[in-house]
Parts: C-alpha cells; sequence; structure tokens
C-alpha cells in the first residue's frame, strides 16, 4: 500500500519543511548534516515523476530509445531498478532516469521533477507502430541510499544495486518506511542532498551536466551499453567510446578549503575547468567537489602540477 509522503515526514521529522514544485513536495531538510551518524547509511530524498509504458510492445520500445539494456530488468535478483539516460539524436543527454520492469508488458520510468509530460511527448513522438500506451502516473519519491557495509541488500523490497555496487534506488511510495527507518538509515532532505552529492560522486542533471553533454563528458559511459543494438543516439556514443575522447570530462576533486559553483581551475595559470557542485562539509580528506576538466590537462598533469581554484590547492579524487 502506498503511503502518504508528507504525513510520513511530518510525523518523524519535527518542522520539516517543502517546497512545492508543480505537482511535487520537494522535502528541503529533514536530517541537518551536523546530525548524521554513519554518512554511508543516509538516504537521499528524491521526488520524481512517473511515466508508464503499458503493452506487449513496450520493452523493444524502451530498447530502442533508452541508453543501458532494458535486459538487466530481467535479472530480478538483481536489478529490480535501473538508472539510464536518454539521448537526443546527437548523442548528448536529454534526460536521466530510473526505470523498473512491473511485468512483461508494464515499465515505469522515474523522471527527473517536473518533466514527465515533456518526457511522454518526448516518447510518444517516436512511438509509431509499436504496442504500447505512453502515460503520466501520480509523482513519487525515490531514496537513493548509500550504504557501505550492504548490510541493506536483503532487508528492503523493490532496490536496485547500481553497477558499481555502492547505493540502492527504493520507491519509498512503495515500502514499509518504518522499516527502512528501523535499519538506521537516516533521511536527508534536498538541501542535503547537494551537499553529500560531491562526496559520493554523484552528479545530477542540470547541475553538473546538461543537454549539452554526452554521456562519456558527464563519466556516466557505465550507464550506456555498446552491445545490445540500436538506441537513440548510439551511434555518436559509439564513436566516441570506440574511436574518440571527449574534450572535457565531470571529475571528483577535494580542495584544501570551500569552493563555490562556477570556480575556475587552473593549472599552471591556465584555465583547465570548472566547478559545477562544491560541498561545504569539510572531511577529513577535505573538501570534495565535482567540475568539469579539460582532458588535454588530465593527459599531462604530473605530480609536480598543482590544480588550484581562487588560489586554493586541488588534487583529483580516486
Amino acid at each position: 500500500m502506498a503511503i502518504d509522503v508528507l504525513s510520513f515526514l511530518n510525523s518523524k521529522y519535527e518542522g520539516a519543511q517543502f517546497l512545492k514544485a508543480g505537482k511535487h513536495y520537494i522535502p528541503l531538510t529533514l536530517t541537518p548534516i551536523n546530525d548524521i551518524i554513519a554518512p554511508y547509511k543516509v538516504g537521499f530524498f528524491y521526488p520524481r515523476g512517473v511515466v508508464r509504458l503499458t503493452g506487449p510492445g513496450s520493452k523493444d520500445f524502451l530498447q530502442g530509445v533508452i541508453t543501458n539494456d532494458v535486459g538487466l530488468l530481467d535479472d530480478n535478483d538483481n536489478h529490480h531498478m535501473m538508472r539510464s539516460l536518454i539521448a537526443g539524436n546527437n548523442g548528448k543527454i536529454l534526460y536521466d532516469c530510473v526505470m523498473t520492469k512491473l511485468d512483461d508488458d508494464n515499465y515505469l520510468i522515474y523522471s527527473e521533477p517536473g518533466i514527465e509530460d515533456k518526457l511522454a511527448e518526448f516518447l510518444e513522438y517516436y512511438h509509431i507502430i509499436e504496442d504500447l500506451v505512453i502515460s503520466v502516473d501520480p509523482p513519487s519519491h525515490l531514496l537513493f541510499i548509500f550504504d557501505g557495509s550492504q548490510s541493506l541488500w536483503k532487508k528492503l523490497p523493490v532496490l536496485l544495486t547500481e553497477q558499481n555496487n555502492e547505493f540502492l534506488i527504493v520507491d519509498f511510495t512503495k515500502m514499509d518506511a518504518d522499516t527502512l527507518l528501523s535499519q538506521g538509515v537516516q533521511l536527508l532532505g534536498i538541501k542535503e542532498f547537494d551537499e553529500m552529492r560531491p562526496i559520493f560522486s554523484f552528479s545530477r542533471s542540470g547541475m553538473d551536466f546538461d543537454s549539452s553533454n554526452l554521456p562519456q563528458e558527464a563519466s556516466l559511459s557505465d550507464l550506456v551499453s555498446y552491445t545490445k543494438g540500436c538506441f537513440l543516439g548510439q551511434e555518436p556514443i559509439s564513436r566516441m567510446y570506440h574511436k574518440g575522447r571527449p574534450t572535457k570530462v565531470l571529475r571528483r576533486f577535494i580542495s584544501e578549503a570551500g569552493l563555490v559553483t562556477g570556480n575556475d581551475i587552473l593549472l599552471n595559470d591556465k584555465i583547465v575547468g570548472w566547478v559545477t557542485s562544491p560541498s561545504s562539509i569539510k572531511t577529513d580528506q577535505g573538501w570534495y567537489n565535482l567540475g568539469f576538466i579539460k582532458t588535454i590537462a588530465l593527459s599531462s598533469l604530473s605530480s609536480d602540477d598543482k590544480l588550484l581554484s581562487q588560489q586554493i590547492n586541488l588534487r583529483l579524487a580516486p
């Protein structure tokens, strides 16, 4: 039974605040950063739009539209959900989505909040002869749960293990939320989410990458299947994978002090990149940031070279 997300959060988090964005209610702050007990056991609250594909042609249609392999969703032991991109004909990222298979004829696509109607129209444009119906469902809430111990994997329903096996995705509206909290997961609003994303190297559409970027530039090549066959944008994406090199890539950096979005990254007094998502949280290693850097600078970077931003030393994070 689906839960009332707003009522649940208000009952668990005194003074919880929400930002209304269209049909979506986005939690702003749930667990303050200073109250986090286990940084690798936090749930990032992610409101999402939902587009439903219904009909026997749904799987084949999706396979020809998304970058990842829909067949992964047939592996129910490991992929109840799957993250994928949808690219344009030029190979550049249009949508960053999460997908789940309800049965052979029913799939859900979880989009960024507020663009579900636009995504449904996009899919309808490419829907020509396939036997399926495309519709928009009520909004949902996903949780991106980081759990270094992997102790939650067998205790929660409707889970995804991403390819790097570092986080799970849960549809918060379709589970026993009290069970989630009983396992020690602390829920975060969008403010804490954006502060902690750089620590986990989790990029966000519209902030770290957009429709001007190829998946390889956004360091999201692991969301692309290069063996499944044709899909939208396959030719330029595959050409870049097999024969090319992006001019810039999104990377994670550690700085010796806090930075600000848009700060230039310099190498030998030359601008070679910029910061997209800084974190103001000081860790034992320093301050984590996401940002773009020119690949030519990366290829020539030696141990003696110094990356700087606002006269602050940077180093690449693993």
